[in-house]
């Protein structure tokens, strides 16, 4: 049988930059499109600092988590009226879990890493020490 998946595919990359699209502009507009009404300058700074951090793939667990806390507190602060807040906090978690994927400033920067761990074995009374 033809083997059809790859361990690896491009699509998935694919995917999470489009996802980390989708968090960015659900993190700024509505639920009919238009961008968020102006609110305080320290809160608009920091939601268009984190959309171009979660544009460019930079820090993006943390940006994504970000993200998602202030979509809970629109949520909160709407009285629950719509519930696109809601989704674009699940959007953001599912970014964070999923990281930044391979076309991202954060891979470049830190690439992937492998991590082996090893059983340690104490040294038998006549062995001498490492």
């Amino acid at each position: 049988m033809v083997k059809i998946f790859s361990m690896f595919p491009r699509a998935a990359s694919a995917s999470v930059v489009v996802l980390r699209l989708s968090v960015a502009a659900a993190f700024n507009l509505d639920v009919l499109g238009h961008f968020l009404p102006p609110t305080p300058a320290w809160y608009s700074v920091t939601r268009w600092l984190c959309s171009a951090a979660l544009v460019v793939g930079i820090f993006t667990p943390l940006a994504a988590v970000f993200a998602a806390l202030f979509a809970l507190s629109e949520l909160f602060d709407s009285g629950g009226g719509s519930l696109w807040p809601a989704v674009a906090a699940v959007n953001a978690v599912a970014l964070s879990l999923l990281g930044p994927g391979d076309y991202s400033l954060d891979a470049r920067l830190f690439g992937r890493r492998r991590f082996v761990m090893t059983a340690r074995r104490e040294p038998a009374p006549s062995e001498p020490p490492p």
